[in-house]
């Protein structure tokens, strides 16, 4: 699991650091419609590339990760 830096902006989460960590999950905090513009297209698109699912806390609200150590799930508040 990785937290996306800085709410996805355009400079957070480049290439070279998700070759080397290939998360399966990403998770991006950021409030809908905010005046940044936050998470940017072109982060969205270069996390889709390494992950196998990309959760925002604009769609799903408060977004947790439960596991017993073998099992990991994923529960949030929408």
């Amino acid at each position: 699991m990785y937290k996306a830096g800085h709410h996805g902006s355009k400079t957070s989460s480049g290439e070279q650091l998700l070759t080397y960590i290939r998360p399966e999950y990403v998770v991006i905090s950021a409030s809908k419609e905010n005046k940044y513009g936050h998470p940017n297209v072109e982060t969205i698109e270069r996390l889709q590339k390494y992950a196998k699912e990309i959760l925002s806390t604009i769609d799903r609200g408060t977004i947790s990760f439960v596991t017993d150590g073998r099992i990991l799930e994923v529960e949030s508040s929408r």
